[in-house]
């Protein structure tokens, strides 16, 4: 099977699509990979990819070019146990670990604050809050997440000064 062909019939997790590892691309990983796996020869033992298939659900990166207008790229993660939310710049093996490199977006504030002033704000806030996220538009973190800890795909609605973010429960509601 080559590697642009559909993996949804392919059950196994893990990155594919392999592309070269062009100095840009060490430039972004080249922390992380110290930090995950310690050797001084990274273009010897990390390879990048632009897909992954976790839990079954096939994952994009910015460098998939071939994502078109969906936002395939955007995912819902888990870090130190917390809830995080951000883009899939890549993923990369290295030292027998799988991990994705995402540029984190972190949340601006509760999503039930656009409610504050509604007679049913209290009766709505809990479950609003954890459907919706309100998140920064710009990011400044990068963070480096095994393949393991994201959760879902989201979708997102970009507006001026923030963007309104929800996770998706279920594979083909992304389609």
């Amino acid at each position: 099977m080559s590697t642009n062909e559909s993996f949804t019939s392919h059950s196994a997790n893990g990155p594919f699509d392999q592309t070269e590892l062009t100095s840009s691309l060490l430039l972004d990983i080249s922390q992380h990979h110290l930090l995950v796996c310690g050797c001084d020869k990274p273009y010897r033992c990390v390879q990048v990819f632009r897909r992954c298939i976790i839990d079954k659900k096939v994952y994009h990166s910015l460098i998939y070019s071939r994502r078109n207008s969906t936002i395939s790229y955007f995912v819902q993660y888990y870090e130190s146990n917390e809830i995080n939310f951000g883009k899939v710049k890549l993923f990369f093996t290295t030292n027998n670990g799988e991990y994705a490199l995402i540029e984190h977006h972190g949340i601006k504030t509760k999503f039930s604050d656009f409610f504050k002033s509604s007679s049913y704000y209290k009766l709505l806030c809990k479950s609003i809050d954890y459907f919706f996220f309100v998140l920064y538009s710009h990011t400044s973190l990068v963070h480096c997440v095994p393949i393991s800890s994201i959760e879902n795909y989201c979708v997102v609605f970009e507006k001026n000064h923030h963007m309104i973010v929800t996770p998706l429960s279920i594979y083909y509601e992304h389609d």
